[in-house]
């Protein structure tokens, strides 16, 4: 009888537990749950410093842009005022004339095709 009893004790060592076996899968679980959260914070991290250095070249590029855009303009008004014999007043009034017109055509495109609605194709 001594046997039996020290040979279950072996087997119970040996086998695992109904209930260690649940511990060991709820750690598990817990442990892949603050991987995943770690993961995406780590996602998320990575995708505001991309959007933040999207934003940065945009903001330079588009302020290059404008500068240059301006020193374009400024030699119109003195190509006027050289080629043309025309007083510089003349000359920037013409340029922002031309913009003028040229913005306000844009604006009026935009709110045009902003407003009408999608053409619905008849069934048949």
């Amino acid at each position: 009888m001594l046997m039996v009893t020290a040979m279950d004790e072996q087997r119970s060592l040996e086998q695992p537990s109904v209930v260690g076996s649940v511990e060991r899968m709820v750690e598990t679980g817990q442990r892949l749950l603050i991987e995943r959260i770690d993961l995406a914070r780590l996602e998320a991290q990575d995708a505001i410093a991309r959007a933040l250095r999207a934003a940065m070249f945009v903001m330079v590029g588009g302020t290059l842009a404008f500068t240059g855009w301006l020193a374009l303009m400024a030699c119109m008004v003195v190509a006027l005022r050289d080629n043309a014999g025309l007083p510089t007043e003349t000359g920037i009034l013409i340029v922002a004339l031309v913009h003028a017109i040229g913005g306000g055509a844009l604006v009026a495109y935009g709110l045009r095709d902003s407003s009408s609605s999608p053409r619905r194709e008849e069934r048949q």
